[in-house]
């Protein structure tokens, strides 16, 4: 199973397992499970495999804004696109951020978008949402372990880059 089938596109989320359409829900997560039950093989142990999970979002031609969520052995349970942006820039709302991650039951989140100018050097405004959702994750008890901004050839983390927004 490959990173990509654990991709939630925007507007398509049900809390539970099977992703069929439906007209009375307005909000599904889709949760795929291997074959032995469990909801995927790949966990995110640093932010170089979080990096690696988020590669794809290196050839939009947009800023697309993700969440990752995961459980408590750090396994991928999947990857809800939130917000698409612009060339230059995405708004992304907290509540946009944790809806899916509460309905899938992720014990945690690590956040990540792209910039189409191929750098991953964060903004101050990536360093800001940052904060905002750290503290918003705070509240729901659901943390942002990390934000990485992924670019043409590789990934930062705003976590490495500053720790104290995180604590």
């Amino acid at each position: 199973m490959r990173i990509k089938d654990y991709i939630v596109p925007v507007g398509t989320l049900v809390a539970r397992e099977s992703c069929s359409p439906s007209k009375n829900r307005a909000i599904q997560v889709c949760l795929k499970r291997s074959k032995r039950g469990r909801l995927v093989e790949k966990t995110v142990s640093d932010a170089d495999s979080a990096c690696e999970a988020l590669r794809f979002l290196s050839s939009r031609d947009r800023e697309n804004f993700v969440v990752m969520h995961l459980g408590p052995q750090k396994q991928v349970l999947g990857i809800e696109e939130v917000a698409r942006g612009t060339v230059q820039e995405v708004s992304v709302h907290p509540r946009e951020v944790f809806k899916g991650a509460i309905l899938s039951n992720a014990s945690s989140v690590i956040v990540g978008h792209n910039h189409p100018s191929g750098d991953p050097n964060p903004s101050e405004s990536d360093r800001l949402i940052s904060a905002r959702l750290v503290q918003a994750g705070k509240v729901l008890n659901l943390p942002v372990v990390d934000h990485i901004v992924v670019g043409e050839n590789n990934c930062v983390s705003i976590r490495a880059q500053n720790a104290e927004i995180f604590e």
